[in-house]
């Protein structure tokens, strides 16, 4: 018998696949932590797909100062200045989608889709 899948994990699908946005997503295991690098002024990968209660760490991997931000409703943070090679750890608790910007480098843009968790199966 074929198991069909319920229309969020279709949507967890296909995110996770990079259809939405236009952004390439990595999709991250439940309850993990996932790790964003700062690298030629652009974070790697552009966007990840993260169940509630995962840490990202994010690591500048460049040769220039990162001061990343958020000033999404459910979830502000704004870091000192990170020298090459620190790294800092953001746990988002709550889902939504967030995008994370650099105050540096404006034009850098990391989006952060975090889903809720789903109970035992």
């Amino acid at each position: 018998m074929m198991k069909l899948l319920n229309p969020k994990s279709l949507s967890c699908l296909l995110i996770g696949l990079g259809f939405i946005s236009g952004v390439a997503l990595a999709q991250v295991p439940h309850r993990a932590v996932a790790t964003v690098v700062e690298q030629g002024k652009e974070f790697i990968p552009g966007g990840i797909l993260i169940s509630q209660g995962t840490t990202v760490t994010f690591r500048n991997d460049d040769e220039f100062l990162h001061q990343i931000f958020s000033t999404e409703p459910k979830l502000r943070f704004d870091t000192k200045e990170r020298k090459p090679g620190e790294t800092i750890d953001i746990l988002f608790t709550e889902a939504g989608i967030y995008q994370v910007r650099c105050h540096i480098h404006p034009k850098m843009l990391l989006e952060v889709t975090v889903i809720e968790n789903e109970g035992p199966a």
